[in-house]
């Protein structure tokens, strides 16, 4: 797995653990433990996917992400 997939991956496990709250970058960044720019980053790719939103500075998994990281592939 590549640098920009490890950070998305951590970024979205903390908003699918957090759904449905609103955490702010900040708190993701520290609960991601990744660099302030990685997670900027991430927060924009998944954004661009459609994965997550943003409003004011505070971020959010969307209700597809959050399933689907519920849901059991074994």
């Amino acid at each position: 797995m590549d640098p920009a997939e490890t950070a998305d991956s951590a970024v979205l496990l903390v908003l699918t653990d957090a759904y449905p709250a609103l955490l702010s970058e900040e708190e993701v960044r520290r609960e991601s433990r990744h660099a302030k720019i990685d997670v900027e980053d991430a927060l924009a790719r998944l954004t661009a996917a459609g994965l997550i939103h943003r409003l004011n500075g505070f971020v959010f998994a969307s209700r597809t992400a959050a399933h689907a990281g519920r849901l059991d592939y074994t």
